[in-house]
């Protein structure tokens, strides 16, 4: 259960990476937009 458990933080921390990640080109792509 144990490493079951640490593949599933880690599964979590990665959507977070991802959505920060997809934030942070949305903001870049909209900054982009208005120059």
């Amino acid at each position: 259960p144990f490493v079951l458990h640490q593949i599933y933080l880690s599964n979590i921390r990665g959507q977070m990476y991802s959505k920060e990640r997809d934030c942070k080109a949305f903001k870049r792509r909209k900054i982009k937009r208005k120059e």
